[in-house]
């Protein structure tokens, strides 16, 4: 049996498996110019190839991704492909024609300095993940009509949503929705790259207690109490926080549950030891459940880290390390480790 002759199945995970996924803009190109590399050798690995090239679509810049949608248009079996539809510098996306035919599409990741119309979405019944980076969210048409029936995962950072969308936040609109991260940092007159913003308090108390939550110390948010919050700070918010008795939105140190610490590397700031260093903060909250933390960048002696790791036993801590501070900009701010919680 030569490569040639593998059946379809194995070919595609032999492809699947040189391919790297669209985790980061930099793998956008890598995993293009495999998969083109592939589809070269022959007509049959073209046919295994393209399907692949199509079903992660993933574009550092509006204007290609505009020419994406202007091919899947013209050849409606390629669109068939699509699962997940990236843009990293999306520019505007309000023509609903664009996503008609979409009928796999699965995630959707659109940010920076854009405009996206929920209106665009709305026939797309099998959408599972929505995030919005850094863009303007509208809705066009009746908030009403604007359901998504099995979308499961909406993370929101720094978007500005206009009222007609915002009430498209509620489990009329969002009936199977799983995991909610709300990053709302920015008041009245301030904005971030040119983007407009204003106070949003948003009202999650309707959502049933299942719904997992990943906010900023900083977002305005109302929730029932029985509700997981995941609460994300960067390590010097918390040592004001802890000196104050309570962070920008109101929550206080002391009844944190769920934490994420990002920018640990400021913790060994002026320290020789940053484990020694979350050792104080920790015990300053006596209700902490979980901690997400990059640890890989702290620099500790090996007593300082064993002492750390027994505290978090003793606690019952469940201790999450992270890859990086800063992963959750490529993607969904909702950390699979707390879905599965």
């Amino acid at each position: 049996m030569s490569i040639e002759t593998l059946p379809v199945e194995l070919l595609n995970h032999i492809i699947e498996a040189a391919a790297p996924p669209v985790t980061t803009s930099d793998t956008v190109e890598e995993r293009y110019r495999t998969l083109l590399a592939c589809s070269l050798v022959s007509r049959r690995w073209v046919r295994v190839a393209q399907r692949l090239l199509f079903a992660e679509a993933a574009f550092p810049t509006s204007p290609a991704a505009q020419a994406f949608l202007a091919t899947t248009a013209d050849h409606p079996h390629f669109a068939n492909h699509v699962r997940l539809f990236k843009v990293y510098e999306l520019g505007r996306l309000n023509d609903a024609a664009s996503f008609r035919s979409f009928r796999s599409l699965r995630e959707v990741y659109v940010g920076k300095l854009g405009e996206i119309d929920l209106a665009v979405l709305t026939g797309l019944h099998q959408l599972e993940t929505l995030s919005v980076w850094l863009a303007k969210v509208t809705c066009s048409g009746d908030p009403a009509s604007a359901i998504f029936p099995v979308l499961k995962t909406l993370s929101t950072c720094y978007a500005y949503w206009v009222d007609r969308a915002r009430q498209v936040i509620s489990p009329d609109h969002l009936p199977a929705l799983c995991g909610l991260a709300f990053y709302h940092q920015y008041a009245d007159g301030q904005s971030r790259s040119g983007i407009n913003r204003r106070v949003w308090r948003v009202d999650l108390s309707a959502f049933p207690p299942s719904l997992r939550l990943a906010v900023s110390t900083t977002a305005r948010y109302t929730c029932d109490r029985r509700h997981k919050v995941l609460h994300e700070t960067e390590v010097d918010d918390l040592y004001e926080a802890l000196d104050a008795g309570y962070f920008e939105n109101g929550s206080r140190p002391a009844d944190l549950e769920h934490l994420r610490i990002t920018q640990v590397c400021d913790v060994a700031d002026g320290h020789a030891d940053g484990h020694k260093q979350l050792l104080v903060l920790l015990k300053q909250m006596p209700k902490i459940k979980s901690l997400f933390i990059c640890s890989k960048e702290l620099t500790s002696t090996d007593a300082s880290l064993r002492h750390f790791a027994e505290y978090v036993r003793q606690r019952g801590i469940r201790h999450i390390e992270l890859e990086s501070d800063n992963q959750h900009l490529e993607g969904s701010l909702i950390l699979p480790q707390w879905m599965e919680m």
